[in-house]
């Protein structure tokens, strides 16, 4: 098992020097898209782990491992891997996308988005069971916002507002944005780093 996991590393390691990163451009979404990026996921949470009845997904090189036999049509994913999949956020997953999460779980880049002056990452909406907190301070480049959408009354068991993190930047530039969800135990349970390209 080590040497299968070992060789699809190198694969992935040598796609690495030979694709480029892949991230989302503005450009690249159809006419009709022209706000920026609307995610309501923590990317790249796509390897599948069963333990005693309880399945979770994590995000680690085996992810990565994942997403690079999804692409080469070897495993299937469900529609949740899927989603969490597309790491460069193109509506595609591709061997680019096995790229850039075996980077990120190096810790050699965050994932990469390219938006336009004026037009923003939507990142939510997230239910305030857990807690959503910005690492990244808002500022002049880069403005920050939280919108908190109210829950409808009457509600139901479980039933709580949704917060969103509107993020925007004022001018062309390389910035980053870091988020993380916090549970119930006061632990984090979903953390994501972007690399946010803006250009004019």
């Amino acid at each position: 098992m080590k040497r299968i996991i070992t060789f699809i590393l190198s694969v992935l390691m040598i796609i690495g020097f030979i694709l480029p990163t892949g991230a989302v451009s503005v450009t690249d979404q159809t006419e009709e898209k022209t706000d920026g990026v609307e995610l309501d996921f923590f990317p790249g949470y796509v390897h599948k782990v069963i333990n005693n009845g309880y399945v979770s997904y994590e995000r680690n090189a085996a992810a990565a491992r994942d997403v690079l036999r999804f692409s080469a049509k070897l495993e299937d994913l469900e529609d949740y891997q899927k989603k969490n999949a597309d790491v460069n956020f193109d509506g595609k997953i591709t061997a680019a996308d096995a790229r850039i999460l075996l980077r990120y779980c190096a810790k050699l880049g965050g994932f990469p988005v390219t938006l336009r002056v004026g037009q923003e990452l939507k990142f939510g909406p997230f239910n305030t069971l857990w807690k959503l907190v910005c690492l990244t301070e808002s500022s002049d480049e880069l403005k920050i916002e939280r919108e908190i959408i109210p829950h409808k009354k009457p509600s139901n068991p479980g039933d709580s507002d949704r917060h969103i993190l509107h993020v925007t930047p004022a001018q062309p530039g390389t910035y980053t944005f870091e988020v993380e969800q916090i549970g119930y135990t006061d632990e984090v349970e979903r953390y994501a780093l972007f690399e946010i390209t803006c250009i004019e």
